[in-house]
């Protein structure tokens, strides 16, 4: 049986064998009813197999398409701990993707990645580099305690910003190195920060909720979302009594 054709433009090629008439493998085709549990036990092999070769550098899993829900900690559950960085580069989502709690040893990569369903990222830790670059997140979007250790990239991330697609949360989450964490040409309009230290943290092109001044309404400025969300609840508790 022929290889899988699925390469990425830098060169990586998928070494698994064509599933379809497409010529890509259970992971990267995407016919909507491939089998569940034939692409989990392919997506464990992959990962089994780059942890345990020595030649292999990193784990990739890039231009995955995950059919339906994934809960990260049930897909690598009793396989080897993963020491090597990890490519989700191009990889697509499109059921909701739970990576809560996990702990990414190595460098983290879902550039260019889409996320369809909602993606939990609460109450990880990325002790290595992260680059969330390119992404797109088109529903809700949780980062809520998650830890960031090393260089972090969100450079022309994509998050939704109207509150009928979802909603986007970085509070309280814990920044070890912020003069190497970006955030570059992203929509930080509907995204609270309660609790987090953007203390030298990287911000460029940020596009930031707006706040209409009281006796000049039509003058607005920027603030970060956290105020008008504050501003909110205050006048809820007022109008409460």
């Amino acid at each position: 049986m022929a290889t899988c054709t699925y390469q990425t433009p830098f060169g990586y090629r998928c070494p698994l064998e064509e599933a379809d008439a497409t010529g890509l493998c259970i992971l990267h085709t995407k016919n909507e009813s491939k089998d569940g549990t034939a692409f989990m036990e392919a997506l464990r092999g992959k990962i089994r197999h780059d942890v345990e070769d020595t030649a292999a550098q990193e784990v990739r899993l890039d231009g995955v398409v995950f059919p339906g829900p994934l809960v990260w900690v049930e897909v690598v559950r009793g396989l080897p701990t993963i020491a090597k960085p990890i490519s989700f580069q191009g990889a697509a989502f499109s059921g909701a993707a739970n990576f809560w709690g996990a702990t990414f040893t190595g460098a983290a990569d879902f550039t260019g990645a889409t996320f369809t369903g909602a993606a939990d990222f609460s109450s990880a830790t990325f002790t290595g580099a992260a680059n969330f670059s390119w992404a797109a997140f088109t529903r809700d979007a949780g980062f809520w305690e998650a830890t960031f250790k090393g260089r972090t990239l969100f450079q022309h991330t994509v998050f939704p910003t109207e509150e009928a697609k979802g909603s986007v949360d970085f509070q309280e989450i814990a920044i070890e190195k912020p003069e190497e964490f970006f955030f570059e040409d992203v929509a930080l309009s509907r995204v609270p920060f309660l609790r987090t230290n953007l203390a030298r943290v990287q911000l460029t092109d940020i596009t930031w909720a707006r706040k209409p001044e009281r006796f000049t309404p039509w003058v607005r400025h920027n603030v970060v979302y956290d105020h008008l969300e504050m501003e909110q609840e205050e006048k809820s508790h007022k109008e409460q009594g």
